[in-house]
């Protein structure tokens, strides 16, 4: 009997020896190193834990994890980011059993900085046309009824009747920029104010489409000279009582408004400013014969006016061109 209490003892203490040994944690990753980085790599070792059946590691830096097992006690990862700090955690487990982690930190090694091969500079625009002139009716009919202006310079007209700014600017790009000139004479506005496209035209609306064609000039290469509203009181395709839609404006009133908003923008970014306004316009604000023929269009005697107003600056603008 004292035998077997005896015997029952020891299996008891033995018993109780193995459950003590297998919820005992596991020792943590010792030594745990980076032997080898490289911009997108890295390689890590540690000693081997007693007991240790596998290793769980953990990889972080900023917006990136990444994680797994492994079975050796030295591990390579690799798709890492160049010159990123990372801190890569290691722990060993076995069944339920784990330790605590082991943690290393390390930087990749940063990308070397290729410098950008030297660009040649861009060729000088090889221009073809000295001037060209877009706008509206007026513009149409100067190279028409003033044709020894235009012909006798190289000058291209590419005006089109009853055009307010905005669709001249729609045009802009293959009327101009593709014509290729050292210059482009822009002159619109005045069926804006006529309300053509059938509401009423802010004068800074007038500007911005101005302005729009000024940026797609100089985006080319084209130097840009700015034209101003000719003069007007009324429009003979209206009644003579038409006047613009918004209260307390009047025809005159809008073409001074426009002229000074585009003389003042136009001071502003170094743009030459015809003034053909101030050279033609009567005391009620009319465009009088003989320089025009309806009160809205020049004749010849007014193209000739406005040839000479123009041309000084044209020279100017074109005196180094070899064409």
């Amino acid at each position: 009997m004292k035998h077997l209490q005896a015997f029952l003892l020891s299996v008891l203490i033995l018993g109780s020896c193995a459950e003590n040994t297998q919820e005992r944690p596991l020792a943590a990753p010792g030594g745990l190193e980076v032997t080898d980085t490289t911009e997108t790599l890295v390689t890590v070792r540690w000693t081997a834990v007693d007991g240790a059946e596998k290793y769980r590691w953990a990889i972080e830096s900023s917006g990136f994890v990444d994680r797994g097992f492994t079975n050796r006690c030295t591990l390579t990862i690799d798709g890492l980011d160049p010159g990123e700090n990372y801190r890569l955690s290691v722990r060993a487990e076995a069944g339920e059993r784990y330790s605590e982690w082991s943690e290393v930190e390390f930087s990749t090694v940063a990308a070397p900085v290729i410098p950008d091969p030297p660009v040649d500079p861009d060729p000088p625009a090889a221009h073809t046309v000295p001037a060209v002139f877009i706008g509206d009716s007026i513009t149409e009919l100067w190279p028409q009824t003033d044709a020894a202006f235009f012909t006798s310079h190289g000058y291209v007209g590419k005006g089109v009747s009853g055009q307010t700014s905005r669709t001249i600017a729609a045009r802009f790009k293959n009327d101009v920029v593709k014509k290729d000139p050292y210059v482009v004479h822009i002159m619109c506005g005045i069926n804006d104010v006529a309300e053509n496209d059938g509401a009423y035209v802010e004068s800074s609306a007038i500007l911005a489409n101005i302005e729009k064609m000024a940026d797609m000039a100089e985006e080319a290469g084209i130097k840009v000279v700015v034209g101003s509203l000719t003069p007007a009181n009324k429009f003979w395709w209206w009644a003579d009582d038409w006047k613009p839609s918004r209260e307390g404006v009047t025809i005159v009133s809008h073409i001074q408004e426009a002229n000074a908003l585009i003389k003042a923008w136009c001071e502003e970014r170094s743009y030459p400013f015809i003034d053909y306004y101030t050279r033609f316009v009567a005391d009620d604000g009319s465009f009088p014969g003989p320089y025009a023929y309806d009160g809205v269009h020049p004749a010849l005697e007014g193209f000739l006016e406005m040839d000479k107003l123009v041309q000084p600056v044209l020279e100017e603008l074109l005196k180094d061109v070899q064409l």
